[in-house]
């Protein structure tokens, strides 16, 4: 039997709402799939969260001293995992109130 549709996304909202509550919030997500902002949007979740793929956090990286080459380091990526989000966005979710 086929999972339900969506239910990769419905678990991860989920989990991270659950977490969020008992972590504190706010959350940072790193993502790939270019529907994962649209999604936490949606779903309305009880904390601000930051979402960024994982080309912007490289640069973050770079930004802060932590790594010494983003691009070269996303080309890396890139060669390895040719579906890899190209895109480098960040944007943050305020909490639904």
């Amino acid at each position: 039997m086929r999972p339900p549709r969506n239910s990769e996304e419905r678990a991860i909202v989920d989990w991270l709402a659950d977490n969020i509550v008992h972590q504190g919030g706010p959350a940072l997500i790193i993502y790939e799939n270019g529907k994962i902002p649209n999604m936490l949007r949606r779903e309305g979740l009880p904390e601000d969260v930051v979402v960024m793929t994982s080309r912007y956090f490289l640069r973050l990286s770079q930004e802060r001293g932590l790594l010494a080459d983003a691009e070269a380091t996303w080309t890396r990526i890139a060669e390895i995992d040719t579906r890899s989000n190209p895109q480098a966005e960040a944007t943050l979710i305020q909490r639904s109130i």
